[in-house]
């Protein structure tokens, strides 16, 4: 039937007008179907742009500047958001170190170099055996204070290490209750240290996150949640590309992402907006009640052609509205969809006056003294 293309094209042209590319129309079709959403943090939640705040040596031949000196070495040619604030503050106290050599990425981990006669390593805590008291110190004071920990190691241990901090996205929060508002449940997977995540986490209202995951181990928690029902992965680094390719639909952030997890994903955001996710699945949706109703209608009217006929009531005009008219209706009726988008707003906006009336009632003295 000529309907379900029509329909299905002209969704997909809706969503590219929000700015969602979406790959095929298989994925709208299963998109109303999400239960999960599972969100890496740094990039998709903050803004990816953290800043270095604390650089500590725990080597006694190492000064914080040698310390950047050597870690700059490696973060510059790194382009992962917590590399590049090191960089940053290497630039900042003129300490930027000289390129290194034979650069091998460590997966999930980090990366490691020659540095001058040196092999370095800039790490996470994770990947880091052992350690001194100074640096297990370090380490704690800068993880109980929510931030990114990144660790300069040699072939005899850490060195130094970095705190890095990093600031959630504007209106996350009113994204993430409009994934919850659609029905979907997020979780935020992270190799970040436990105690970021949290933070993070409880900032912008997710009740789930998982920290000190590695890229094989996000891939094991989206198959763990796929069998509790379609999940999404959502991510914008190489480290993603594993995860949003084994989710049911993988979405990846157009802006600032690479060009792996971009190939890897299913839908494209084309301004990093996660909450055009809740847009997506009420579209979908819609989507399938469009289709569901054309092809209801195109075969109720042919089985009413059908008896008439039998009756030997049926007319030539009759058999041209059974046939080309229900056509051009139901065709009439899918291309409906590409003016979809000011409804589906308007829904959302409506969930979201009611989730912050049904919140004022229950912070009010009222509720609280009942």
């Amino acid at each position: 039937m000529i309907s379900t293309p029509v329909t299905i094209i002209s969704a997909l042209a809706c969503a590219a007008r929000e700015g969602i590319v979406i790959k095929g129309g298989k994925y709208l079709e299963e998109g109303r179907l999400l239960k999960n959403v599972a969100l890496d943090k740094t990039g998709t939640i903050t803004t990816g742009r953290p800043v270095c705040t604390d650089v500590i040596p725990v080597s006694p031949k190492l000064t914080e500047a040698a310390a950047l000196e050597n870690a700059s070495a490696l973060s510059q040619l790194s382009d992962h958001p917590v590399s590049t604030a090191i960089t940053h503050a290497a630039r900042k106290a003129t300490a930027l170190g000289g390129p290194a050599e034979d650069l091998k990425a460590i997966p999930g981990a980090g990366v490691e170099a020659k540095v001058g006669r040196a092999m370095l390593k800039l790490v996470s805590p994770a990947a880091i055996k052992g350690g001194n008291p100074a640096y297990q110190a370090a380490v704690r004071k800068l993880e109980s204070e929510g931030k990114t920990v990144s660790v300069l190691a040699d072939l005899f241990g850490p060195v130094a290490v970095f705190g890095v901090a990093d600031t959630v996205k504007p209106g996350i929060r009113e994204s993430i209750a409009d994934l919850k508002a659609a029905g979907m449940t997020p979780w935020m997977l992270t190799g970040d240290n436990e105690r970021a995540a949290s933070a993070i986490a409880a900032s912008v209202g997710i009740d789930h996150a998982e920290a000190r995951l590695l890229p094989q181990q996000k891939l094991e928690k989206i198959g763990s949640l796929q069998k509790d029902g379609l999940t999404a992965m959502v991510g914008d680094g190489i480290n993603d590309a594993p995860a949003l390719a084994q989710s049911d639909i993988g979405f990846a952030m157009g802006v600032k992402g690479t060009d792996t997890a971009i190939e890897a994903a299913s839908v494209m955001l084309m301004d990093d907006n996660i909450g055009k996710i809740a847009f997506f699945k009420r579209l979908a949706a819609k989507t399938y009640r469009f289709l569901v109703a054309n092809i209801a209608f195109a075969i109720a009217v042919k089985i009413i052609f059908a008896i008439l006929d039998f009756a030997g009531l049926a007319t030539m005009w009759m058999a041209v509205f059974a046939d080309t008219g229900v056509t051009l209706i139901v065709v009439a009726n899918g291309m409906r969809l590409l003016r979809a988008a000011p409804g589906i707003h308007s829904d959302m906006e409506s969930e979201r006056g009611e989730t912050r009336t049904g919140k004022m009632a229950e912070d009010s003295p009222l509720s609280a003294a009942a």
